[in-house]
């Protein structure tokens, strides 16, 4: 498994692994007073889709950004940015939709790091943590406080330090806690 991260503040590609290729263009819109991020995917021949609040354009990054996550199938990708994250494939389907425990109140603590590990990939970010398999499919997803922090990998679980003191462990197996303060 593999992933990069796309700046899409200008329109930019992306090609899958089966060597399809398509355009991202981003942009947003106010309404009500709440912000909506929008990455358009077009997939040439095939279809356009608009997918809200997918792009990671909060006050953390220079620029408006999405990591695409890839797996053993060729026709799929994970994009990982804004308040949901999808898994596309090469035809233009959405395949699956996450809600993330991300939102727009909170985007001056947005981070995102990913992890290979022998499971899958894990992504963790301010609010939550994420295991995809290597079929791109959501394992488990667990919520964390902001200041939980994560420290390391050990024995099969993801380490985390809640205000420089309190230790707490989540298993890569099925996401269950450890020690995990209420």
């Amino acid at each position: 498994m593999k992933w990069t991260e796309l700046i899409v503040s200008n329109p930019t590609s992306l090609v899958f692994p089966d060597g399809i290729e398509a355009g991202i263009t981003y942009y947003y819109q106010v309404v009500r007073s709440e912000w909506y991020s929008h990455a358009v995917i077009a997939i040439s021949g095939k279809s356009e889709i608009d997918l809200l609040d997918a792009v990671d354009d909060g006050q953390t990054v220079d620029e408006p950004r999405m990591h695409a996550i890839f797996g053993e199938r060729l026709d799929e990708v994970f994009l990982f940015g804004g308040p949901k994250a999808y898994r596309l494939s090469s035809a233009g389907e959405v395949r699956e939709t996450v809600e993330l425990f991300r939102n727009r109140e909170l985007e001056e603590y947005w981070y995102t790091d990913l992890l290979a590990t022998e499971p899958g990939i894990v992504v963790i970010y301010e609010k939550g943590c994420l295991l995809l398999d290597n079929a791109l499919r959501v394992r488990w997803h667990v919520e964390k406080y902001i200041n939980d922090f994560f420290d390391r990998v050990a024995d099969n679980r993801l380490e985390f330090v809640l205000d420089g003191e309190e230790r707490w462990s989540l298993s890569l197996v099925d996401g269950s806690t450890m020690n995990k303060p209420t």
